[in-house]
């Protein structure tokens, strides 16, 4: 595999046995070529080659899942008349921007068999070219816009009666993105066609046959903060088939607009509402009696939630087989005893901080959810401190049919643990962290859990080589286990995880008594490794060479206060680990600038970066990570060497950036934050703690440009700082609720 992450075309050929050796070359290169670092312009091929559905449709999988997908990628696509699809997914792909986006609708014919269209977490995407190419979506029936934060109503002004002006208006504006481009000779060219002819075919939209979007019946909007009720009117006018839809986030619904939709959703089966704080127990009392094929509802961190709304859903939805009430507060026993009185067939259960003892417990495992033909399947009770050792004994003992089980945080004591591996045999994922009154024996025995594949003993005191090596002995299945804090455990026992073959996930923070020799030993033979944390190891270069060379598909490392590793090993993991997405390096003090180029030359894809107090580092270091576009999370406080210059540069190269810690940067001053309010759409936090070079000037600034971020809410914490006064900070949060200041002991009482 080559150092851009492109497969070679003899790899290829094994991928696609049945294609032309030639035309699998032309693919590499095109594949090379469009994903080539620094981004250059799509350059057509003089050699048009049509390209088979099939062969596209895995090139194109293949580069969304590696966040290689941009623009010219998607223009080769169409420029290879992919047309044999029933499904689009551009998920994830940051690159992405409305130039590309809106050509698909300069292909009719790729519309004709589509019925899937997935587009969340396109940051870049905006009303522009998602609204000319939802015109199109005559026969969509799935459509998945999570965190698309630009998009508004006017996406869908397609369900509005169609307005001819109002077209031409939108093609216009895409037209001077297009004479633009032009204006560049190496611009992408579309094919034969001019744009006047495309504009007339655009036009031919009026004549087709058929509404769009109005056989859709999968509907994810979560996270797209500017949707309010004229958004919902639009629904309600137009559509009346949806049978999943997801709104989570969405906190500019008025209540009594989403209730007049839901009046009209019959079918509605699937419905996820969580962290809605205009939700209450109206909506659920009209989702209950005008949905009664629910089956799946999620109101995590539904705050005004009460009894009466649950009780109703209770009475009402006979099929709910999937409930989630996480953080729920006002919720109590008097509600979830409801669920199992009414016999609700759940399968899944989350019930997490939540109010529930030891009565509405006991009616759970005496329900049907309990016994030998019980459907309960996963349950979750995580902070459910309220249930007794006996309550939890006993309620646990009428379980047989679980497969997953969260009882984290709950203090879990031998006996309570006896009757889980008594009773839950056929558990495939099990959550005890923070157990530390669980016996060395009782820990053992999670070793006779055959099945097991997700394991969490993190806060296990008591877990040391001997449970590691049983457990690993056991369980040979594991895909993910978290022993962070089991400082018990050596290399001897951790070593032992090497007979977990198909492991994919390895959490170890804070173990301080492992070192390479314990890491060596596993990556040879657990070589499918995604994610490791390795925070405070005592790991060095050698380490990371042996890791590097037996885990090129890591995804995300951190490697926080491993003191010992310098430049030469972060070079070796991340230029043999091209496809990590996040990476922790803070505290490592032996790293310099030459470490974080590194980073930036070799990890195109990355996404999130912790390179906290690394003091050798300055700013021509830092600079170099303008290359990382697709950064969204950045934290480099307490680099004191670093200055406006290199975090400006930063700034104006990383747009896409939602969290940012620059915290107890000395150099730092006003032209940073300012920089941020400048750039920066997607901003949700934003650390100055300790920064002595800012004052209220730039806060202001940035709270008066609030408006121009795409985020519902923004935390801005800018607690000691001495330039900061108490008295600004308080007029700003009381003329600006979007912003939640987080200030301690600032200026005015120092």
């Amino acid at each position: 595999m080559s150092e851009s992450g492109v497969k070679s075309p003899s790899n290829l050929e094994l991928m696609a046995p049945n294609q032309p050796k030639k035309l699998l070359e032309i693919c590499v290169s095109r594949l090379a070529f469009a994903i080539s670092k620094p981004l250059n312009p799509f350059i057509c091929m003089e050699e048009r080659v049509q390209i088979p559905g099939d062969l596209i449709q895995m090139l194109l999988e293949y580069g969304r899942t590696h966040q290689i997908l941009n623009d010219n990628f998607l223009k080769w696509v169409l420029e290879s008349e992919y047309t044999e699809n029933t499904q689009i997914n551009l998920s994830g792909c940051s690159r992405l921007t409305d130039e590309a986006f809106t050509l698909l609708a300069f292909y009719p014919e790729t519309f004709e068999n589509l019925n899937t269209l997935n587009v969340g977490r396109c940051g870049m995407i905006t009303d522009i070219s998602l609204g000319i190419v939802l015109e199109q979506c005559v026969h969509l029936e799935v459509l998945i816009l999570d965190q698309c934060k630009q998009i508004t109503e006017r996406s869908f002004r397609c369900l509005r009666s169609k307005d001819l002006e109002e077209m031409d208006e939108i093609l216009d504006n895409f037209n001077l993105i297009l004479n633009e481009k032009e204006k560049d000779p190496f611009s992408f060219h579309l094919k034969e066609e001019n744009t006047e002819t495309k504009k007339g075919s655009m036009r031919k939209m009026e004549e087709r046959s058929g509404t769009p979007l109005v056989k859709l019946k999968h509907l994810d909007v979560s996270g797209c903060g500017r949707l309010d009720d004229s958004f919902l009117a639009l629904l309600v006018e137009n559509l009346r088939e949806i049978e999943h839809l997801y709104v989570n986030s969405c906190n500019r619904f008025g209540e009594n607009a989403f209730n007049s939709f839901l009046r009209n959703q019959s079918n509605l089966k699937c419905f996820s509402a969580s962290d809605c704080l205009w939700l209450s127990s109206v909506t659920l009392k009209t989702l209950s009696r005008c949905c009664p094929l629910l089956s799946s509802l999620m109101l995590n961190g539904s705050y005004f939630v009460d009894d009466e709304g649950l009780i109703q859903v209770s009475k009402e939805c006979k099929n709910l087989k999937e409930l989630s009430v996480r953080e729920c507060n006002q919720l109590t026993d008097h509600s979830i005893s409801s669920l199992f009185q009414n016999s609700v067939p759940l399968v899944t259960l989350d019930l997490c901080w939540c109010g529930l003892t030891d009565i509405s417990f006991d009616q759970m495992q005496k329900s049907e959810l309990g016994g030998e033909k019980g459907t309960l399947k996963q349950l979750k009770l995580s902070w459910c401190n309220q249930i007794s050792e006996d309550g939890m004994r006993e309620g646990l003992k009428n379980m047989p049919n679980l497969v997953s089980l969260d009882v984290s945080w709950l203090k879990l004591t031998d006996s309570v643990m006896e009757s889980v591996l008594d009773t839950c045999k056929e558990l495939s994922s099990l959550d005890i962290s923070s157990s530390s009154d669980l016996s060395t024996e009782m820990l053992i025995r999670c070793a006779q859990l055959s099945q097991l594949k997700v394991l969490n003993l993190s806060w296990c005191r008591r877990v040391d080589d001997a449970v590691l090596t049983k457990i690993s002995e056991g369980c040979p299945e594991l895909r993910v286990i978290d022993i962070s804090l089991c400082n018990s455990i050596t290399d001897v026992g951790f070593s032992s995880l090497s007979n977990c073959a198909y492991l994919k996930g390895i959490l170890a923070s804070k173990c301080r008594n492992l070192s390479d020799l314990g890491i060596m030993e596993v990556v040879k033979k657990c070589t499918d490794l995604l994610f490791l944390n390795l925070t405070e190891w005592k790991l060095t270069d050698e380490g990371l060479n042996c890791i590097s060379s037996y885990c090129p598909y890591l995804i995300c490392v951190v490697l926080g206060s491993c003191k010992a590793i310098t430049d030469a090993g972060v070079e070796l993991l991340v230029k043999r680990c091209n496809r990590v997405q996040s990476l922790a390096i803070s505290c490592c003090k032996q790293l310099t600038n030459e470490a974080i180029i590194s980073v930036s030359k070799h990890l195109y894809r990355l996404q999130s970066l912790s390179a906290s107090e690394l003091p050798l580092v300055d700013d021509f270091g830092l600079s170099s990570l303008k290359e990382c576009t697709l950064l969204q999370n950045l934290s480099i406080s307490w680099c004191n060497t670093i200055t406006d210059e290199s975090i400006i540069e930063v700034l104006t190269n990383c747009n896409l950036l939602e969290t940012l810690d620059l915290s107890f940067i000395d150099n730092l001053t006003n032209k940073s934050v300012k920089e941020v309010t400048k750039n920066t759409k997607f901003v949700k936090q934003l650390k100055l703690v300790g920064c002595r070079g800012i004052t209220n000037e730039s806060i202001f600034d940035f709270a008066n440009n609030s408006d121009s971020f795409l985020q519902e809410k923004i935390t801005l914490d800018v607690s000691f700082c001495p330039g900061i006064t108490s008295k600004a900070m308080d007029e700003i949060q009381l003329e600006n609720k979007k912003i939640t200041i987080i200030k301690a002991r600032m200026g005015d009482f120092v």
